[in-house]
């Protein structure tokens, strides 16, 4: 710019702004993600030695983390970076669960050392089966196809990783600062106290702390007994609030992607073929002052007008577009949708021009991949092209009738003016002229054929033979030509050719053989199922020609195949979670008791979708597939715990079996609490949807925030039960006489 004089360079798109923006924005929301993870570790560890030896396992799992996304070739974008924000709450349960083994056995009296060895083996095996369990749900979405497989290929990469990472740091890191810097308890630490016990006999929040964790402990096992107790009433509640929840479903919308607010909008405007260049450009610059004057110089950046096509595409010198990018979302009172029905209203309707106002809310990747022109297209199939456009016609006064359609366009193909030739073959036979004759004829009048080629110092240039522009630019001057007959003589071009001008298409569309005429719109204010449902009612009441049908395709159709295949996903997830969970428990019932857990989940999914007005899209589907590994975690820990009271019953007790699964609950209900306020805390800033990219992973966290709550909560409950209903009433003596039998 400083060597031009009477001209300024400006940069017309830079789509690393958005980027830019979108990671800075990831990059707060985990800060935040992690920062309110840290209190609820001080809160209930009552000790900042606690918080510093379980703190120190995220950054050492997330730089690992970083490690292998270099050694993978992965780059640092909103996916691998928002996989990893949405994995720091899970980054930090393995510890928090061997945290609490060692410190509980700590505070019954064993010495440090052999607490951190005796208290990691104890919960071993059951953090390294919910961490395969939430490994093992990626394996079958990394054969997902389409834009969904694109996003979940680096997105299950980046959480593995991460997962993997805090796994090792869990059982080696945790274990070895737990020993060096646990300490002793003090006195009056009594048995069952927990992790930072040392601290609970002294006054202020940490004492008020401990108290209520203690009550709220004892107000638990009090509710359990009572559950216990009355098992069937309890099951009863949680069919029914399942079947209640199940029924909210149809309320909830659904849509291929979030919609995302990038500040670019786009103005589309189509004249007819052959329009002069001038009053293409008159009306261009007619619509673009209409956008300088609806949109305030402070809420856009730049406005870019193109007009005509490529130098070699003259089929397109009768269209222009016009890109308008506006400041950051946080910098505007308005939404790009907002200004998008701001400025259809300001620009109307221009003589001679078709115009279509839209806001690109779709992600990037989404529109790279994408083929149509916009979120919904109904494919109008037929042999008949005439035929077909009179049925695009009625489809397009259809969509206008749908509430929530916006930018309704038949994508009819331009034409332009066509001299057909017919040839009377009986005349032509007659004086011994071929159609050959008569096509090299044309050819050579009207594109000219090549006599020779001209080489001059090692250049060659073709020669052409035709006649003049002024000699073939009307019709009559080509009926004149010459045509040579067989005897040599010479016969006008008229006396053996038909000449009819018409009007052909540029293009013919096809799919599937077929040919088809594309109609499109938008939605807004509405989401896709819901238009889609209206649309296909009302198609479906139209009578088609016959040899006529329609599909609807765009959007909507890779929702469905993205659907389908997240949903066999899920189902072959849960399997795989079976067969791991059955190798390690070696069991085949206690697999079926933790899966009880994922039904459970679906019931904070569905409320979460409908409270919060989320859509059920491919984010927030891969963010249920990505639950069912995470909500067996608590049961998982929980049942293990049971199993291990089982298998140690000393000979002297003689309490009963509801007794053994209450303690054993009461003994995991701290950590299970941890473990879930920690990871939903950590995810709260990204379900918020703040900033730029925000809405890309907000609705996937939403997710796992509802899904992971009431399967946790419900956990707490659910699982105990149906442990004691697989055991119902069965006396600890029993147990005990079979151990007795068979050891002999």
């Amino acid at each position: 710019n400083r060597r031009l004089s009477d001209m300024v360079l400006t940069v017309r798109i830079d789509k690393s702004e958005f980027v830019v923006q979108s990671i800075a924005n990831i990059e707060r929301a985990a800060g935040y993600g992690m920062g309110l993870a840290a209190v609820v570790l001080v809160i209930f560890l009552r000790s900042f030695r606690s918080t510093i030896v379980i703190g120190i396992s995220m950054p050492f799992s997330v730089m690992a983390t970083f490690v292998l996304i270099y050694a993978h070739g992965f780059s640092l974008n909103v996916v691998s970076f928002g996989g990893l924000a949405l994995g720091l709450g899970l980054l930090v349960d393995n510890s928090i669960v061997v945290l609490e083994s060692i410190y509980r056995r700590r505070d019954e009296g064993q010495p440090i050392k052999e607490a951190a060895i005796d208290g990691t083996n104890e919960v071993g095996s059951a953090i390294v089966a919910s961490t395969m369990t939430t490994l093992i749900v990626f394996v079958p979405l990394a054969f997902v196809e389409g834009m969904t497989g694109v996003l979940l290929h680096q997105l299950s990469w980046v959480v593995c990783f991460a997962l993997t990472c805090s796994l090792l740091a869990s059982l080696t890191l945790t274990p070895m600062l737990a020993a060096h810097w646990g300490g002793r308890p003090k006195p009056g630490a009594g048995r069952g106290a927990g992790p930072g016990a040392e601290a609970a006999s002294s006054r202020g929040l940490v004492a008020i702390a401990h108290g209520a964790f203690s009550k709220l402990e004892t107000l638990y096992a009090a509710v359990l007994r009572l559950a216990l107790r009355r098992r069937g009433v309890v099951l009863s509640l949680l069919l029914l609030l399942f079947s209640v929840v199940v029924g909210l479903t149809p309320r909830i919308g659904t849509e291929y992607m979030p919609k995302a607010d990038e500040g670019d909008l786009r103005i589309r405007a189509h004249m007819a073929p052959g329009i002069q260049f001038r009053h293409l450009h008159r009306q261009a610059r007619r619509i673009e002052q209409s956008i300088l004057e609806a949109v305030p110089a402070e809420q856009r950046e730049t406005v870019a007008a193109f007009i005509g096509g490529d130098r070699d595409d003259s089929d397109d010198w009768n269209e222009c577009w016009i890109r308008v990018k506006l400041v950051p979302r946080s910098q505007r009172d308005q939404s790009v949708e907002e200004i998008r029905e701001l400025l259809a209203e300001a620009i109307g309707a221009v003589p001679g021009m078709r115009i279509r106002v839209e806001a690109q809310t779709e992600m990037m990747l989404a529109r790279m991949l994408r083929f149509g022109g916009g979120d919904i297209e109904v494919e109008v199939r037929g042999h008949d092209l005439d035929e077909a456009d009179r049925q695009a016609n009625q489809v397009a006064d259809l969509m206008k009738e749908v509430p929530g359609l916006i930018n309704i366009n038949v994508d009819r193909p331009d034409r332009r003016p066509e001299l057909a030739v017919h040839v009377d073959r009986v005349k032509a036979s007659l004086l011994g002229v071929s159609v050959r004759d008569i096509a090299e004829t044309l050819d050579t009048t009207i594109r000219g054929t090549e006599a020779t080629m001209f080489r001059e110092s090692g250049d060659e240039f073709s020669v052409l033979v035709r006649l003049q522009d002024s000699d073939r630019d009307r019709l009559p001057d080509i009926e004149r030509l010459g045509v040579s007959t067989a005897s040599g003589r010479v016969v006008a071009l008229r006396d053996l050719v038909r000449f009819d001008t018409g009007n052909a298409p540029l293009r013919i569309t096809r799919t599937a053989r077929q040919r088809v005429v594309q109609v499109s719109a938008d939605v807004v204010d509405r989401d896709l199922g819901s238009v889609v449902g209206d649309l296909t009612e009302r198609l479906n009441q139209q009578k088609w020609p016959r040899g006529f049908s329609y599909r609807i395709v765009g959007d909507y159709e890779e929702q469905q195949r993205s659907f389908e295949e997240l949903t066999k996903g899920l189902v072959l997830a849960v399997v795989l979670m079976y067969m791991v969970m059955a190798s390690q428990f070696e069991s085949f019932r206690d697999p079926l008791v933790i899966l009880v857990t994922i039904p459970l989940g679906a019931i904070g999914v569905i409320l979460a979708l409908f409270l919060t007005d989320t859509t059920l899209n491919a984010q927030s589907f891969i963010g249920a597939v990505m639950l069912a590994g995470i909500v067996v975690n608590n049961a998982i820990v929980l049942v293990d715990c049971i199993k291990q009271r089982l298998v140690a019953l000393e000979s002297d007790w003689s309490g009963d079996y509801t007794e053994l699964v209450v303690a054993a609950s009461v003994r995991r209900f701290r950590p299970i609490l941890m473990t879930t306020l920690t990871t939903v805390l950590a995810m709260l800033p990204i379900a918020a949807g703040w900033g730029e990219g925000g809405e890309l992973q907000a609705p996937m966290a939403r997710v796992v925030i509802g899904g992971l709550l009431s399967g946790s909560l419900i956990t707490l409950l659910a699982i105990p039960i149906v442990c004691h209903l697989m055991r119902p009433g069965r006396r600890v003596a029993d147990v005990r006489t079979a151990n007795a039998s068979e050891s002999l």
